[in-house]
């Protein structure tokens, strides 16, 4: 019974088999067309299955047959045949059969697939890789170029994640306050950066920025004063483009920084020089009148003191009146000169005597504990230029030291010498040209006072700007326009608690003390005949009065016109007193042109309550500021060789006060 159950199980498991590899074949036929169309690659494969599928089937049907004739179930005549030995090997050519055709499809379908598709990889990658390397080489040329452009560009860059809250700056924002590139990019935080910021700009930035951030404003354009590595500040334009969310907030926000310090500078330069031109326009006419009123009260002045005696109150207050119109001609000619206004007479001068001259005069009002020293390195060759004003930069210089030193302790030194400039000098002044390379002749006044602070140098050349409660703010302001004026150039050296030194450079005369200018010995003729040309007259009357008492005949007129005429008529005069400023189609330069085309010969003193003295061309021309007194009337025409001598009016007795 058991063999019996065994055999059926065995001839039904071949069955079984038979009936599932011929399904698996059937399946594949059905569905063979389908799987080419999908992928090639499958349906090779679904025929290699297919193939040992069929092998599978006829050995499960071979050997089903065989046994159930073994086992006397069914078909024995075909089982004896199949089972014959030489029919064994039946299965076994079926087996090599089945290889072959499964190496055939292999061969024929999926090895060249394979290598197609291999070959197509390897194309394909080789092209992602040239495809790559030309992006990588696009990247790597936008970023030279980005570099380049950040190099070559004179504005800072920086880069704000507001996300990260990572701030990237550029190295050129760093070179511009003063660091080395990479000493700040590292540390670089927006904490920092905000104390970075000007104090006095912090609120006005936060609050531009805050609303750039916010969407609420659309452009960031602001200006701001950063302190550099030096603890200095420069003013830099500061602009910026964000990367803005869905809700207008901005993520991320480049921007630049451009340096305008120097243009600022320049318009605020600018700006001084405008104020102090109106200011000179005004002071020019102011001074033009003023100087001719203080020219007609100093001739009346001399005049009554030629007929008034020397010991009496009249003479007294006389003086008194002549002081005062001293003071008053020379304030006028500190305020023009402030405003660089004034023209100056110029001769050669003597720095060195100079200097001590006045030095010896102050020290005289200083403080007896204030110690002044001065040293004049000899010889000294002279500069030309007007010795008045040289005075007063003197003057200027030295008074201020002696007020910012202590009295109790306090020294001043002044000391002049020769010096050999070989490189330009900086000019203190943003506006001023560097002095060229040259030999001067150096003034130098030190102090060991209070010094100066940043805010102090930065106005103390502008008018009417003063650090003492008495001042009146011209001092240095005329000082730099006489400097100006003469070309001569400035250093200054000056930190608060270390003192202050101021050192003028002069160009030095190329002639020697020894052949500085020659004594005239022109004389002119014995003509008695003064001309006086001038527009106001008041100032016409009162020259009159003193060139008669000095013993000439005056003849005024009042315009060029006139002055022309009278050149034509007249037959010999003297000397010309010549107004420069006048009104009309002509002034003193051009009367002064004509007369040298006409009379060369002929002796001229040019007047001016302008301060626009001409530099003497010849020995027939002297400048004479307004206003002037009788010596100086008298020196003045000594000088052109005018001989004078007294009137009766001179020789009247004075009267008794």
């Amino acid at each position: 019974m058991r063999s019996t159950f065994v055999a059926y199980l065995t001839v039904g498991n071949y069955l079984l088999l038979t009936l599932l590899w011929s399904t698996i074949v059937v399946l594949y036929l059905r569905s063979r067309r389908l799987a080419r169309k999908v992928d090639p690659l499958v349906a090779t494969l679904a025929a290699v299955l297919a193939l040992d599928a069929t092998k599978s089937a006829i050995e499960s049907a071979y050997f089903g047959v065989v046994w159930a004739s073994e086992y006397e179930i069914a078909l024995p005549s075909l089982g004896a045949f199949l089972a014959r030995p030489e029919m064994l090997i039946a299965p076994k050519i079926l087996n090599l059969v089945t290889a072959v055709a499964v190496l055939a499809v292999i061969v024929r379908r999926w090895i060249p697939r394979e290598l197609r598709e291999r070959r197509e990889r390897v194309e394909s990658d080789a092209r992602l890789r040239r495809e790559l390397e030309s992006s990588l080489a696009d990247v790597r040329a936008a970023e030279e170029r980005w570099e380049l452009a950040i190099r070559a560009n004179q504005d800072g860059i920086w880069d704000w994640d507001l996300t990260t809250q990572r701030v990237w700056i550029s190295p050129r924002l760093e070179e511009q306050l003063g660091y080395v590139p990479g000493e700040l990019a590292p540390h670089i935080t927006p904490e920092l950066w905000q104390q970075l910021v000007h104090e006095e700009d912090a609120r006005a930035v936060a609050t531009a920025s805050t609303a750039y951030l916010r969407g609420t404003t659309r452009d960031f354009d602001v200006e701001v004063r950063l302190r550099c590595k030096a603890g200095h500040y420069r003013t830099f334009r500061a602009r910026a483009a964000a990367q803005r969310g869905p809700d207008g907030h901005a993520l991320r926000v480049v921007g630049s920084l451009a340096d305008i310090t120097e243009q600022r500078l320049a318009e605020a330069s600018l700006a001084r020089r405008r104020s102090i031109e109106r200011l000179g326009l005004v002071a020019s006419g102011v001074a033009h009148d003023v100087n001719n009123l203080l020219a007609v009260v100093r001739a009346n002045v001399e005049l009554a003191r030629a007929t008034t005696a020397s010991d009496s109150r009249a003479a007294a207050a006389l003086a008194d009146i002549d002081d005062a119109v001293t003071r008053g001609a020379t304030l006028t000619s500190r305020l023009l000169a402030s405003t660089g206004r004034g023209r100056f007479a110029v001769t050669d001068v003597d720095v060195g005597a100079l200097a001590q001259d006045m030095t010896r005069l102050l020290s005289r009002s200083a403080p007896e504990a204030v110690h002044i020293e001065t040293d004049v390195a000899r010889p000294v060759p002279p500069v030309e230029a007007d010795a008045a004003q040289v005075q007063q930069v003197v003057m200027n210089l030295v008074t201020n030291a002696i007020e910012a030193v202590d009295p109790q302790r306090g020294s001043v030194r002044v000391s002049v010498r020769v010096e050999d400039v070989r490189e330009p000098v900086p000019a203190v002044v943003a506006e001023d040209s560097a002095l060229p390379p040259g030999r001067y002749v150096a003034l130098e006044v030190a102090d060991d006072g209070v010094g100066m602070s940043d805010a102090v140098r930065a106005q103390m050349f502008e008018p009417f700007f003063t650090t003492k409660p008495e001042g009146r703010g011209l001092g240095l302001a005329a000082m730099l326009s006489t400097l100006r004026a003469h070309r001569a150039g400035l250093r200054l050296r000056s930190a608060p608690g270390e003192g202050t030194t101021f050192t003028v450079l002069f160009p030095a005369s190329e002639r020697t003390s020894a052949e500085a200018r020659p004594p005239r010995e022109l004389r002119a003729r014995r003509s008695r005949c003064a001309l006086i040309v001038d527009d106001d007259e008041n100032v016409r009357t009162a020259v009159s009065r003193m060139t008669e008492l000095l013993g000439l005949e005056p003849r005024a007129v009042g315009s060029a016109g006139a002055a022309l005429d009278v050149l034509d008529e007249a037959g010999e005069l003297a000397v010309v007193l010549l107004d420069l400023r006048m009104p009309g189609g002509y002034d003193g330069h051009d009367v002064l042109m004509r007369i040298r085309e006409r009379r060369p010969e002929l002796r001229v003193v040019m007047m001016s309550g302008f301060h626009k003295l001409v530099p003497m061309s010849d020995a027939r021309t002297i400048a004479l500021q307004k206003p002037f007194s009788m010596e100086q009337l008298r020196d003045a025409l000594t000088r052109l060789g005018v001989e004078i001598g007294p009137s009766e009016a001179a020789n009247e007795a004075p009267r008794a006060p």
